[in-house]
């Protein structure tokens, strides 16, 4: 995204997920690819019986899976 934003082509696109496409300056969203041709990515989190801080990782999952925070991830271009 960031070549495509620096692109001198006339009408230059490109197609990647709505977060990089979001958090790239000099690049807007256009629209999203029809269903079935969307780019999709599961994101999924756990924390490791072994993990040294696992009180501290369960807070960040919570930071960034709360429902509070449900609108500031759609704003940067998450669902769900």
């Amino acid at each position: 995204m960031r070549e495509l934003a620096n692109s001198t082509a006339t009408r230059p696109i490109g197609c990647t997920q709505a977060t990089e496409i979001i958090a790239t300056d000099g690049i807007t969203l256009s629209g999203s690819l029809p269903p079935g041709c969307e780019l999709v990515t599961m994101y999924t989190v756990g924390v490791t019986v072994r993990a040294a801080h696992p009180k501290q990782a369960a807070a960040l999952i919570a930071l960034l899976t709360g429902a509070d925070r449900k609108d500031l991830r759609q704003r940067i271009g998450f669902v769900g």
